[in-house]
């Protein structure tokens, strides 16, 4: 029998729980279930659904521009992940060796192109990839360079997109290495220049293995974010050229909201979701791991 001020906690406990827990259902579990249900049918907005199976996700499964899509999102992927990365873990490691004073000032400005809007960098940089006014350009022209096409070109327009995303976001994943670096004990580093370890050897000794946990959230989390790419794609180049941009979220957009073949948009939804399903099943293990030892 649970005691009477404790029943008293715990439904007050669950009252204020209700608000958030109804906002959840509204607008996150009863939309997707929703979307699920839609995705085995023929639905435009224009007339009620129309029951036809698994077709939605036959016909995705077999189309040459969603595999495509799938294709261009994780070329994306590939560039975008290693790119952030490599370039906070640079930057991070700069500020926590011989940043200073000066570590909290540079990664407060590193950190201002996160609070841009990713359509207001969108447009900064679809200017300054113009082949023909556009600043780098103008750069390589003034280094007697060739100059590039940059988002105009099948070969270059990923990883010319990947660019604005890391420009953009780097400064978070920078603050969060940072937040690990400093959660680091420095008696560690003491001991191992005592044990006449140099600099090199500390930082894959001590400071690499201890940054795991967060490295793994930054791997994750730039996961997430390569796979929702849409924001830059549609303002910079509408999937194009040849839909050589054009990623799963594009897609989606496009089949749902231009061609109002809502089922089918649904249906890659749900595509996109199993494959991050998928994709996470090593992290999971990673997690595994770490709590085991």
């Amino acid at each position: 029998m649970i005691p009477l001020m404790r029943r008293k906690e715990i439904t007050a406990s669950y009252l204020f729980l209700l608000p958030a827990l109804v906002l959840l259902i509204v607008f996150y579990i009863v939309p997707t279930l929703y979307a699920f249900i839609i995705s085995f049918t023929e639905y435009s907005v224009l007339k009620p659904p129309k029951w036809n199976g698994g077709v939605n996700y036959i016909r995705i499964l077999t189309s040459s521009t969603f595999l495509q899509a799938t294709l261009n999102t994780v070329v994306y992927s590939l560039y975008f992940i290693p790119g952030i990365i490599l370039v906070s873990f640079i930057i991070a490691t700069f500020l926590q060796e011989f940043g200073g004073r000066w570590s909290g000032p540079l990664l407060t400005a590193f950190y201002v192109p996160r609070m841009t809007s990713m359509v207001v960098a969108s447009f900064i940089w679809l200017w300054m990839y113009q082949p023909d006014s556009g600043l780098l350009n103008s750069i390589l022209k003034f280094f007697h360079l060739p100059p590039q096409q940059w988002i105009y070109s099948t070969t270059t327009v990923l990883p010319s997109v990947a660019l604005v995303t890391i420009w953009k976001d780097f400064g978070y994943t920078t603050v969060l290495l940072v937040a690990g670096m400093q959660s680091i004990q420095t008696e560690l580093y003491e001991a191992a220049r005592i044990d006449g370890a140099n600099r090199w050897q500390s930082f894959w000794r001590i400071t690499v293995p201890l940054l795991k946990p967060v490295t793994l959230l930054v791997v994750v989390k730039t996961f997430i974010d390569s796979f929702r790419a849409f924001t830059q794609i549609f303002v910079m180049t509408k999937g194009g050229p040849a839909n050589a941009s054009s990623t799963i979220v594009h897609q989606i957009y496009v089949t749902g909201f231009n061609y109002l073949r809502l089922g089918e948009a649904s249906a890659m939804s749900f595509v996109l979701l199993v494959l991050l399903m998928i994709a996470f099943i090593p992290y999971i293990r990673m997690l595994r791991a770490e709590s085991d030892v």
